[in-house]
């Protein structure tokens, strides 16, 4: 499914860059702390360096997004770090904050008509949630795991 879906996005537009070493999760010291990500996602962040729509405006984390050095823009946990900052001095309310944030995890993201994301739900089976400003932690199920997302995305379902 996932060289369908790649096929898909590529037909569609979007720039894709393969990783030339295919990556290992298992070193990633972020993504270790979420247990049961899906097989296929996996799949896809370990083949792809690069997933990213032809105006750079929406973009799905591949492997090297989720590094704590890295110094791109916006970090794989850009939402979660703008929230703390809406509540800074609310100690009560970044605590909900972090609380919430701490098995989602964020895998496309997007501020093409303002700042929006899809994540992985791991406690909640791993379905996928989008979410957008203002209120980055009211979300909305879109699926019911990322194999049904990318077949939405595919039957244009879910727009990306």
């Amino acid at each position: 499914m996932v060289d369908k879906f790649v096929a898909f996005l590529e037909q569609s537009g979007w720039r894709i860059t393969k990783n030339e070493n295919r990556g290992d999760i298992s070193s990633n010291e972020i993504l270790k702390k979420y247990s049961n990500l899906p097989a296929e996602f996996v799949e896809l962040i370990e083949k792809y360096s690069c997933i990213s729509s032809a105006d750079d405006t929406t973009w799905f984390l591949c492997l090297n997004d989720y590094d704590s050095e890295s110094d791109v823009a916006f970090t794989w946990n850009e939402f979660e770090k703008m929230s703390l900052e809406a509540a800074e001095g609310d100690a009560g309310w970044q605590k909900e904050i972090e609380e919430w944030w701490q098995d989602k995890l964020p895998i496309l993201m997007s501020v093409g008509s303002g700042y929006s994301y899809y994540a992985i739900d791991i406690v909640n089976g791993g379905k996928i949630i989008n979410g957008y400003e203002p209120e980055f932690e009211e979300t909305d199920v879109v699926a019911e795991n990322f194999d049904d997302f990318m077949d939405k995305v595919i039957n244009g379902k879910i727009g990306l």
